[in-house]
């Protein structure tokens, strides 16, 4: 094909000599340079539209018919906003947006900001969006656009470089036989529309629902402005008053405000001299506060001082991520797309630090609204394994992000919980902190006193504990890439740290002292009131019949009329004990969500439809014994006689397989830090927990892995319950694969449960395989988080053995 293609060009060419098309005019293009058109890498440019980041934003919260993000722009660097490529003729010459996460939740602040189109000096408008076919083409951190006009080419190039600011090269080819004077004209509006989707009928518009000073205009003599006022509404959006989204270009603009929602602005003109090219350089970037705002400016005017710098270094760092991820010289080209796709989305992910959030690290998604402003352990530990070997300045970021809100023993809200690492960070804290600081971070506070009245920051629970698996990918990583020094001093920095989140869990989350440990949940007001009583609910009728003991209490310890909320673990046994009614607590939650698989079977997650249906198969219809397999019991833990939290009635099997899996890596960093003490006390504990594993916590009839109820009676170390039971009611589910990803189940027990995985009538599901609950568990469900969705986390299990 290219031999065919190479005769083909000869061919013309040949013929255009011999009809004498010799004059050096529009038609001479033979002799153009266009390099100055190209798009900067080599390897990204071998991976073009591998995600697709094209769309015209409509609305400022638009969503698919699975309320997730409609679009998926390009954010690079940490940085807080993003881009898109046109979606159709109408916004071609622009990148369509701003995205912006405003603190917490994506917003779509534009339709477009910066569309261009250019006038010469006889008047001519050259409309980009008249266009046929333009390469519009989404590269490894970079967007492209580039418009053939016939005597003009236009290319347009984004890439991000700083953790707030993107920058657009703007080239124009002038391909005539004489100099042009162009005028650049640049356009901007924004959304007005509040929400869309699919099906849903919505006429709110932004200036409604939050004012006409939401968001003004206002010129620079090079760029605009758009100001936002401060909004606090918790789930939809979050700004500080002088938020400002701000663009600054290398050429001087007259500014004109159309209407509240659209400017344009035009150049002096430009003279591009026949055959040659000129470009224009402009810059991209959202502040958060008026300190930002104030810093941006300062940056913003280094980088357009020196913009082919900056614009190459960002080329090149995304080089070097492909050149380390792209190492299996095996790979088909699929599979390398694949790669470059995940490589892409980790770092679309990234967010560089901003209030609380004091270091950079990766959030789960920005097209699931929920988690784009938030670093969670559980997802952070998958996110730093993947970066160790392409990134792993990111990975050390994400890890250190994570323990900067590690509690100590100074912190006045939870002293009882130092070692712990907190569920999940974002940018503002829970208003529970509003007197107590963080580990007395007094400093830390005062700085980001207007970060008090976050709704998704949660200390109820932490993360099952796969740091040190994590830490020590990384250190890997930068052995591999020649890092030895850096490598050591990591393993030096976060040891101590791991080691005090380790017994964290023995210490909080060991109720009976056997050394194998449970999830629960902390002390908190969700969970408990202020003399430590368990928090539960439930609905109460008079036809329920309750006996009178129970009356009594519940007038004693709860409140509400028919939708209880009460305050009592010894009541919340006795309603356990009776079995007539559904009773719940938030402490369940807690455990669920410490597990990192939230809602699981094994926690007694269950509908009120399945477990009817579990009834009638288990029990001829009879709910009291029903409930009796699904309700979990808590355990008060104290230490020292004070309370330290709640724990579940069971001990579980993935934490301790990921607890002996830790001891493993944490034995490794005792070695290399000349520990052997330390290095012998975690083997031969890891190898005592896999006995206990493979002993108790087998069910040989089934052939996997379980749960183990507890009585909560104390225990010498690695002693076992002797009125322990198997949670085999609660059906297999992902919790009973850990012992293999883990490296503690025997090599006869992980074939058996391998079977089980990959039976089609259990986990190894037609569509979508390994689901977080067997298809025979009673609470599968295809349609229910948590008990459908596939989490691939835990399926390395299937090849570590």
């Amino acid at each position: 094909m290219r031999f065919k293609k190479s005769l083909l060009a000869a061919s013309i060419i040949a013929s255009m000599l011999l009809t004498g098309c010799t004059d050096k005019n529009d038609d001479d293009e033979v002799n153009i340079d266009r390099s100055s058109l190209n798009p900067l890498g080599k390897i990204a440019l071998q991976y073009d539209n591998v995600l697709n980041r094209s769309g015209n934003p409509m609305a400022l919260r638009e969503r698919d018919k699975y309320s997730n993000i409609k679009f998926n722009p390009l954010y690079d660097n940490g940085s807080w906003h993003g881009f898109l490529l046109p979606g159709s003729a109408d916004t071609y010459g622009s990148f369509t947006g701003p995205s912006i996460i405003a603190e917490e939740y994506n917003v779509l602040l534009g339709k477009y900001m910066d569309q261009l189109s250019l006038t010469d000096s006889n008047g001519r408008v050259y409309d980009l969006t008249s266009v046929k076919n333009p390469e519009l083409i989404s590269y490894p951190g970079a967007l492209y656009q580039r418009y053939d006009l016939g005597d003009i080419e236009v290319a347009m190039e984004m890439r991000f470089v700083d953790k707030r600011v993107s920058l657009v090269k703007t080239t124009v080819l002038n391909k005539s036989s004489s100099a042009k004077e162009l005028t650049f004209n640049w356009a901007g509006e924004l959304t007005e529309e509040l929400y869309r989707k699919p099906g849903v009928t919505n006429k709110e518009t932004v200036t409604g629902k939050y004012g006409e000073d939401f968001r003004t205009f206002t010129p620079d003599i090079y760029g605009i402005n758009v100001r936002l006022n401060e909004q606090r509404d918790t789930y939809v959006m979050m700004t500080q008053d002088d938020a400002t989204f701000m663009i600054r270009r290398t050429l001087e603009t007259k500014f004109n405000l159309n209407d509240p929602l659209s400017y344009e602005s035009k150049s002096s003109p430009v003279t591009i001299a026949a055959g040659s090219s000129s470009s224009v350089w402009s810059t991209q970037a959202y502040g958060h506060d008026a300190n930002e705002v104030a810093d941006i400016e300062k940056r913003t005017a280094s980088i357009l001082n020196n913009p082919e710098s900056h614009f190459k270094k960002s080329a090149d760092r995304w080089e070097g991520y492909l050149k380390n991820g792209l190492t299996n010289d095996k790979a088909t080209k699929q599979q390398s797309r694949l790669a470059v796709k995940t490589i892409q989305n980790l770092h679309t992910n990234w967010r560089s630090p901003y209030g609380f959030l004091q270091t950079s690290g990766v959030t789960p998604s920005y097209t699931a609204p929920w988690f784009a402003g938030g670093i969670w352990p559980w997802d952070s530990w998958k996110h730093v394994y993947a970066l160790a070997h392409i990134n792993p300045d990111l990975a050390m970021d994400n890890v250190r992000a994570m323990f900067d809100y590690q509690v100590t023993k100074d912190d006045t809200l939870r002293p009882q919980d130092a070692g712990m690492l907190i569920d999940v960070v974002f940018p503002n804290a829970q208003s529970l902190r509003v007197e107590k600081p963080f580990n007395n971070d007094v400093i830390r506070h005062l700085q980001n006193a207007d970060h008090l009245d976050g709704d998704n920051w949660n200390e109820r629970n932490t993360k099952p504990s796969l740091a040190s698996w994590s830490v020590w990918e990384t250190y890997l990583g930068l052995k591999e890439l020649g890092r030895e020094d850096d490598a050591v001093k990591w393993i030096a920095e976060m040891y101590p740290q791991l080691v005090e989140y380790h017994n964290w869990w023995y210490r909080n989350r060991d109720v009976n002292g056997n050394g194998i440990v449970e999830y629960g949940a902390t002390m908190d007001p969700a969970h408990n009131d202020e003399n430590g009583e368990l928090k539960f609910k439930f609905t109460y009728s008079d036809d329920l019949k309750m006996p009178d003991e129970l009356k009594g209490m519940m007038g004693q310890f709860c409140e509400g009329e028919s939708k209880k909320v009460c305050y009592s673990t010894e009541m919340y046994d006795d309603m356990a004990d009776w079995g007539k009614v559904d009773i719940s607590a938030p402490a369940q939650d807690g455990a669920g969500w410490e597990s990192g698989r939230d809602n699981a079977a094994n926690f007694g997650f269950i509908s009120d439809e399945q477990l009817q249906a579990y009834a009638e198969k288990e029990y001829d219809g009879n709910m009291v014994l029903a409930r009796a397999d699904w309700t979990p019991r808590f355990f008060q833990h104290k230490v020292n006689g004070e309370p330290v939290g709640y724990t579940i009635n069971q001990e579980s099997v993935d934490i301790n397989s990921y607890l002996a899996g830790e001891k493993n890596f944490l034995a490794q960093m005792a070695d290399l830090l000349s520990k052997p003490d330390d290095a012998k006390t975690y083997r031969e504990d890891a190898e005592k927990i896999a006995t206990y594993i493979n002993t108790h916590m087998f069910d040989e009839k089934s052939g996997f892995y379980y749960d183990l109820k507890i009585s909560g009676d104390k225990l010498q170390l690695y002693g076992h319950d002797p009125k322990g039971e198997l949670l085999t009611k609660r059906g297999r589910g992902p919790e009973g694969w850990s012992p293999l990803f883990n490296k503690v189940a025997t090599q006869e027990n992980a074939q058996k449960v391998r079977d089980v995985i990959m039976d089609p009538k259990e986990f190894n599901a037609p569509k979508v395989p390994f689901p977080t609950a067997a298809m025979s568990n009673p609470a599968y469900d295809a349609n229910i988080y948590g008990a459908f969705t596939g989490w691939l986390m835990e399926n390395e299990g299937l090849q570590q053995k």
